[in-house]
């Protein structure tokens, strides 16, 4: 996340931005709550350093550090939506100085009626999502005058814990379970690239009947529902690319089950791992789908190496991938919820970018939505719609016909033929461009 950051600053990648409207919000002791949790967390006092002659990037933690806080008052002047949303993505675009601690602050705007809208931005270097549900469920605790929730252990017993992990162990796995792979599956070759900037967001949702048969589904074929997903998305990039071994990013939790108080930690534990597909038309998809899950299982016991040392071990050379699919499973809202703050809290709003083309965010309430966060230098809104349809389509299709053959599931409803080729040209030209970035690197 450092590199990606320090390589394209101007782009924001990975600084995130929650925006919540909270009703009867005292604000004074609302900032004295954050204030509260930045002393009590090493993390959040974190900023990073890697000039001079560091032979590795670092993360310093300082002693003391002041809270950035905006405050407005609107409460006697007109403000309309168009204005929160300007000033929120002023903020965005601020980004931060990585050297400089805290990696985040706070904007209050106070309003007419009471309601104080909030813009938290914080930089992805210091949390995770699962950290961020514990961080805000901690300060609407003292906020309410709660006693602060104990935590066991910190973030630094996790960086021992990761020293201590068998390398060459990891190494002997991720040479495994990435055999076969030969090419990147680059699902951005498969369109024209229309070269506009910036980052472009769509989203569909499916209704609560068709959510509840997913989850029924996943129920009686004995897996996740994150590993029906990560299927439906394998078979997408099959159509697309034409490959028969297709390959994506994942996120995982990445907080491990032998060390003590993981749980409960804040930091960034979340890893993104490449899953590697084989996939052949005859195979039965609930058996398909079942040897999915299993090699999910076994990812867990070398989930923590680095992205980076998984791609070079796989010899492919440059990015084995450039779709990320992620599946949110930390309960945000409910931890702005769940406190005896008597808070009304609506409108919540989250935004980030990775360096990835195309991150698919995945979040299961009493219905599932799929948002498609995309650059728009390698998609065009309208091809991402046709991958959504597609998504949505092969999803529908494998709740319903979970007991067939791979190669009869969802095909026929896609426009144009099964399976696009790559074309060599468009393919050659990514290779090159990989290659130098790889040999900069």
């Amino acid at each position: 996340i450092l590199f990606h950051a320090l390589r394209e600053p101007e782009a924001n990648l990975y600084v995130t931005q929650m925006a919540v409207d909270l009703q009867g919000l005292d604000v004074n002791r609302f900032v004295e709550a954050w204030r509260t949790v930045l002393r009590r967390h090493s993390i959040l006092r974190s900023g990073f350093v890697w000039q001079g002659d560091l032979p590795v990037p670092l993360q310093a933690v300082f002693k003391d550090v002041e809270l950035p806080v905006a405050l407005h008052d609107r409460r006697l002047q007109p403000f309309d939506e168009s204005e929160l949303v300007e000033l929120r993505k002023a903020d965005y675009e601020r980004g931060f100085d990585l050297c400089q601690a805290p990696l985040l602050r706070l904007t209050l705007v106070s309003l007419a009626g009471g309601m104080t809208h909030l813009i938290w931005t914080c930089h992805h270097l210091l949390l995770d999502g699962w950290s961020t549900s514990l961080l805000l469920g901690e300060v609407m605790d003292i906020y309410a005058g709660a006693a602060p929730r104990a935590r066991q252990g910190n973030y630094r017993d996790y960086i021992a814990w990761l020293q201590s992990q068998d390398k060459a162990a990891g190494e002997t796995f991720w040479r495994w379970q990435l055999g076969g792979v030969n090419a990147p599956c680059l699902l951005a070759a498969t369109v024209n690239a229309p070269q506009a900037s910036g980052n472009g967001y769509w989203n569909f949702r499916l209704d609560a009947d068709e959510t509840q048969r997913l989850q029924a589904t996943a129920q009686q074929q004995r897996i996740t529902l994150n590993t029906l997903l990560q299927g439906a998305w394998a078979l997408l990039l099959r159509h697309y690319t034409g490959q028969s071994r297709v390959v994506f990013g994942a996120t995982v939790a990445g907080r491990p089950g032998d060390l003590l108080g993981a749980e409960t930690m804040l930091g960034l534990f979340i890893n993104t791992l490449p899953v590697a597909i084989e996939i052949s038309p005859a195979m039965p998809l609930a058996e398909w789908l079942r040897g999915l899950q299993a090699d999910n299982l076994r990812l867990r016991e070398f989930e923590y190496l680095p992205l980076y040392e998984i791609q070079r071990w796989a010899g492919v050379g440059g990015d084995l991938f450039d779709t990320l699919l992620v599946f949110e499973n930390y309960p945000v809202d409910e931890a702005l919820q769940q406190s005896g703050s008597g808070l009304s809290i609506g409108n919540v709003n989250q935004h980030d970018v990775t360096n990835y083309p195309l991150t698919v965010d995945v979040a299961v309430g009493r219905v599932l939505e799929i948002g498609f966060d995309f650059s728009r230098a390698y998609f065009g809104e309208e091809d991402i719609r046709r991958i959504g349809d597609c998504f949505r389509t092969l999803l529908l299709s494998i709740g319903q016909h979970a007991e067939e053959a791979i190669g009869s599931i969802g095909y026929g409803a896609f426009d144009g033929p099964k399976t696009h080729t790559i074309p060599a040209k468009r393919l050659d030209e990514r290779l090159l461009l990989q290659t130098i970035r790889t040999q900069a690197q």
